[in-house]
């Protein structure tokens, strides 16, 4: 398959890393036919339900935009005209309607990230596709048509947005000039992936290529988030000294450090996704495996952390997911911030159907836990959740009963 990452290539143990990221993601799955039926509390709406190709998406990866109307805006990664995945809008009423369905190469492939609304454009990557099959940047008119502002080459001059998997990347950022930024999960120089920036004309530069295991982070899925001096900060599910993934620090003249190595131990590993930052500079995130909790885990069930001024500098670990009915397990998407500081999120498994939960955690750092997802629901997200003013969360599911995905609002 065009892109696909040879486990040869990198320094970090790609073939071991996505072995076992797989076998989370099946664990989760298989242990949803046995799941405990507790009760469901009343707080999630399913907005759509997705009935697969040729009229409609299937298999939403990505997260969600909203526009000030209250429109929604999102990716699947196959259904459409032509199985290759859509660019979809759901307006106030629920009503759903396909703003545009991804063709054959050099057009993009599975749209798999979050998308970022600037205007009236929509700006996203796809797994596949693009003029070189590594992947693609691709920009959508909310009323249509679409425009591929990038193809990526791959290895070793550019990046490639392959992940071995399928699961969702973290949105692309903009930054006042009208560059964007983002990250590929493989290509760069070592082949263990890199950061980049397109700027407003569509030339892209790469930022940094990651060198991998065990020098350096590997494998960069969430994305990056940006301060008021340009530094970009994310995490990389592999590579470190322990090959399980590190959170990164890039200057804007394209210097890294490593602001932290995970060890899979207490304090987690294996971050999927990317970060949020406050406005102290603190940075949060998820990691999918350790902590202590453990309810049929094995590795830990993960964490929420933090890591900043307000913990020296220090990594703190703010919740460990137990897996159980009560609580969540592997979150692999990332966080929301509420505008009072309490964080949001989503869990792949875990949860009163192990089909996963939706959760709050609070400045004191006590998990609420709003609702657990059942099939009807949509089962075993990817990607971060979105809030609006009110509060209300917005969120994506790969599967449900009829196997196609879910747009789901939450009301806290």
């Amino acid at each position: 398959m065009p892109g696909t990452s040879t486990p040869e290539r990198g320094s970090f143990h790609w073939s071991m890393t996505l072995a076992r990221v797989a076998l989370g993601l099946m664990l989760v799955v298989s242990s949803g036919i046995v799941a405990v039926q507790n009760a469901h509390a009343q707080t999630l709406t399913v907005l759509h339900a997705f009935t697969g190709g040729p009229s409609d998406g299937d298999t939403p990866y990505g997260g969600l935009a909203r526009d000030s109307k209250g429109n929604l805006y999102g990716t699947t990664c196959y259904g459409g005209a032509n199985e290759e995945g859509v660019v979809f809008k759901i307006d106030t009423t629920g009503t759903e309607s396909l703003i545009y369905s991804f063709g054959a190469a050099p057009d993009g492939q599975c749209p798999s990230s979050g998308l970022l609304l600037v205007g009236a454009e929509l700006y996203g990557t796809t797994v596949f596709g693009g003029q070189y099959g590594y992947g693609a940047v691709f920009k959508v008119n909310i009323n249509g048509g679409e425009t591929i502002v990038h193809s990526f080459a791959g290895y070793p001059s550019d990046g490639d947005m392959y992940n071995g998997t399928g699961v969702s990347y973290g949105a692309l950022i903009r930054d006042s000039a009208g560059n964007l930024y983002g990250s590929t999960f493989a290509g760069g120089e070592f082949d263990a992936g890199a950061v980049f920036k397109i700027d407003s004309s569509g030339n892209e530069t790469i930022l940094y290529s990651f060198a991998g295991y065990p020098t350096d982070g590997g494998g960069p899925a969430g994305g990056v988030v940006r301060d008021a001096a340009g530094n970009l900060y994310g995490t990389t599910l592999a590579g470190g000294t322990f090959g399980v993934g590190t959170i990164f620090k890039l200057s804007a003249s394209g210097k890294e450090t490593l602001l932290y190595v995970f060890s899979g131990g207490v304090n987690g590993g294996n971050p999927w996704s990317g970060l949020v930052r406050d406005s102290q500079g603190n940075v949060y995130g998820t990691a999918i495996i350790g902590g202590i909790g453990g309810f049929d885990c094995g590795d830990g069930c993960g964490v929420v952390f933090e890591l900043g001024s307000s913990t020296g500098n220090k990594l703190a670990v703010l919740h460990d997911f137990a897996g159980n009915p009560n609580d969540g397990s592997d979150p692999f998407p990332g966080l929301t911030m509420g505008t009072s500081g309490d964080l949001y999120g989503i869990t792949t498994g875990g949860g009163s159907f192990s089909s996963g939960l939706v959760f709050e955690l609070t400045a004191a750092h006590s998990e609420i836990v709003l609702d657990s997802l059942s099939y009807q629901d949509g089962s075993f997200p990817s990607a971060t959740l979105i809030i609006d003013s009110a509060g209300n969360l917005y969120g994506t599911a790969p599967y449900n009963s009829t196997g196609f995905g879910t747009v789901f609002e939450v009301v806290p």
